[in-house]
Order: C-alpha cells, then structure tokens, then sequence
C-alpha cells in the first residue's frame, strides 16, 4: 500500500474539505466524486450549461486534479429522472449505490491504507476496502433517524397533524446501519449528533466530533445596507425545510402570540406534514420558496435575526451562515451548531421559550444589533481550515503517525 487515502462520495457535504485536508497532508490517494468543477473535467464542462454557481461547492481550491477521478452518470441519471418523471420518488439511494459500487471497484487498484466515505454512499467500497486491509471512515452529516422520527411524531401529536414524514426510508436507515458496522471511525460534526448516535451501539472511542464551517468569503455582514423597517416590527427569518422535523409548528405558535412585535418569514419548500399549519398560519407570517445561496444572503441581510426551533439538527448550516452575515440567532438544545452563548439555546418543543426570546430582541432593538456583531466575530472563526486541521488530525491517527491519544474521540473543537 501507499500509505494514502481516499476519499469517495457521489454528493458534496464534507467530502470535497475532507479530500482537499488529505492533500495538504501529502496523503491523498484519489479523490473519487460524482464530478468537479474545474477545467478538464466534467465538472467544468457542466458549468457552461447549469446557472451560474449551481457547481459552487463541487469544487475545492488547491486540490490537485491529477488526483480526481469523477463519475458523473449516477448523477446525470438521477436529475434527468427528476425531470421527466417529476411525480416519482427522488431515489438518491439508487444513484448513490451505483456510485458507491463503482468506488468499489476503484479500490481494488489505488494501493491505499485509509477509505473515507459518506454514509449511504459507502457500503460496498468500506466493505471492499475491510477486505483489502485498509482503515475505514465514515462521515455521518444527519441525525439518527429513528431519534427523529420519534420527537416528530411527539410533535406531530401535540398540533393534531395526521400524519408526519419519516427522516429515512427503511432501506436507507439499513444501509445505514450496515455502513456503520464497517466503520473504524465515525465522523461527525457536534457533540448533540453524537450523544444521539449512541443508541446505534458506536463505542464512543469510534466517533470523532469535527465541527463544521462558513465560507466567510461568501457569507458576511453588508457593512453598507441599510435596513429599513417601515413597521418597526422585528423581522425574523427561518430558512431549511418547512416540516415538523425543523419544529416550525413552535415558531408558528410563537409568532401567533406576538403578532403585534415581529414578522416572520419562512423561506423554503414546505413539507405535507406541516402544510395544514401553513394555510392556517397568522397574517404576520409569510412563506417564500427556497432561493439560491445569493439570495438567501441577501434576505440574511435584510432580517434582525434568524430561528432555528429543530427538534434534532446534527448542526445546522444555516444558523452559522446567518451569524456570518451578522445575524443572532435562536436556536434549540437540539441543534449541533455552536452559539456565542448557550443562553441563545432554547428548550426543544417549547413555543414560549422561541416567544420569550423574541420579545427579548423586539424590546431592545440595540441588544439585538450588539448581539448580530458578536454573531459575525464569532462566526469567523469556523472557516473550512480549522476544520481540515482537525480531519488531519484524525488522518495522522489512523496513518500512524501519531498515537491515538492525539485525537480525542469526543471533543467538541480543535
């Protein structure tokens, strides 16, 4: 064997901050992905056809192409899939087994020591690489998902919905499962997504906690807008999934008992679970469909400050975004995304305590500003090269290079 690694993934999540820590370390093997966007590659040839920044994340500076191997067609097949049969299932997992086997296959030949691959996209090249010697990683992004079906369906129960969607279907939640078997580490990303993937039986000496990151050359504060407010009312932003799981039934609730302090506005795809609460919502709430990342920082930008009432959120990427822009934020105990302070947390499922936390900031408009600068200066602080200093961390561990104790399996930063 090399002594390398490689790092395999049909999807984006960490695969490409992972791969590009590889590299720097001088370790990387090959870097296998669905495509890259640079030139002489697929990925560059798409972006003549796709809108402006849509291959944004498919693509990390500094990375060396000669070690990129892309295999489009999974890809290709599913968003062509969508299209012409736009009432069928969105079946990633299809996609991602293709990929996954063919990732597989490339094994056989790279003469590596390390496989680090994404869950759902990592059964058969873990399992190709435990046959062939190698140590084995796997990046877990989400939540356990029978944890959060349990609370949403609590939820659910609370606000009389009928029915609430699963976070998984049932061949997904088992290759899951499967995948996890295989791992010799499990990465994930806050000390919350770890205490609920105990109940998977991981050892605890298997899971690495890295917390994730923010471009903040991308996502910041617009020192020259001008945020007028005609109403005066406070002006709150939710952004993800409009659903149960996201626990927006509580930010309803919240808004509806101070209708006359705020405006909310909720931008994303709405979820038939939560549907019947959104055509009975107040008039001081309004629903905008997902937007693109320019967009979304332009309404950042445009709000006092963002809430994220999840009942389980591994981390939270749009909390940290918001902080960049200059944003407070209101997040659960049940979100993984670190806060300038813990009293920014509420309570999971409690509507009075969003509410409480909003009247806070409607009363006091310069605790709120104050709070949006310590957002921003704390957000910058999470940039995508603490986090690789912390998977090379783990990658000198498992290579050797340093004895296990240097990489502490549970902590929360680097």
């Amino acid at each position: 064997m090399s002594g390398g690694i490689t790092v395999a993934y049909s999807g984006v999540h960490q695969a490409y901050q992972l791969a590009l820590a590889a590299h720097e370390l001088g370790v990387l093997d090959l870097f296998l992905c669905s495509v890259y966007a640079a030139p002489g590659k697929w990925g560059g040839w798409l972006e003549k056809f796709v809108p402006e920044g849509t291959l944004f994340s498919r693509h990390a500076e500094g990375l060396d192409p000669g070690k990129i191997r892309e295999f489009p067609w999974p890809l290709v097949w599913q968003r062509v899939r969508s299209r012409l049969l736009p009432g069928s299932s969105n079946d990633w997992l299809l996609a991602n087994d293709w990929f996954d086997r063919h990732a597989a296959k490339a094994l056989e030949g790279a003469g590596t020591s390390v496989c680090v691959g994404a869950e759902t996209c990592a059964l058969h090249s873990l399992a190709a690489a435990k046959r062939l010697g190698m140590k084995t990683v796997l990046d877990c992004p989400g939540v356990d998902s029978e944890f959060l079906n349990e609370i949403a369906a609590k939820a659910a129960g609370q606000f009389g919905l009928r029915t609430v969607s699963q976070a998984d279907p049932a061949a997904m939640g088992r290759r899951k499962d499967e995948e996890l078997k295989l791992a010799d580490a499990v990465l994930v990303c806050s000390a919350f997504q770890a205490e609920t993937m105990q109940r998977r039986k991981i050892p605890p000496e298997q899971l690495v906690i890295a917390p994730l990151w923010v471009d903040g050359g991308f996502w910041h504060p617009d020192v020259d807008a001008i945020r007028s407010n005609g109403d005066r009312r406070l002006r709150v932003l939710f952004a993800g999934k409009i659903n149960v799981r996201k626990g927006v039934p509580y930010l309803l609730e919240a808004a509806r008992s101070c209708a006359q302090q705020l405006r909310v506005t909720l931008v994303g795809r709405v979820d038939a679970d939560v549907a019947p609460l959104i055509g009975q919502r107040p008039p001081n709430v309004s629903v905008l469909a997902p937007r693109p990342k320019r967009d979304l920082r332009d309404l950042y930008r445009q709000h006092d400050l963002l809430v994220l009432p999840s009942l389980g959120d591994s981390f939270g990427f749009v909390a940290l975004e918001a902080m960049a822009c200059g944003l407070p934020v209101i997040v659960t105990e049940n979100c993984g995304v670190p806060v300038p302070d813990e009293s920014w947390r509420v309570p999971v499922m409690d509507a009075d305590a969003i509410a409480e936390r909003l009247l806070l900031y409607a009363r006091d408009r310069e605790l709120c500003r104050e709070h949006g600068r310590v957002a921003a200066e704390f957000a910058r602080q999470y940039t995508p090269e603490r986090y690789r200093e912390q998977i090379k961390d783990l990658y000198r561990r498992l290579l050797g290079e340093t004895a296990p104790a240097a990489v502490s399996p549970l902590r929360p930063d680097a």
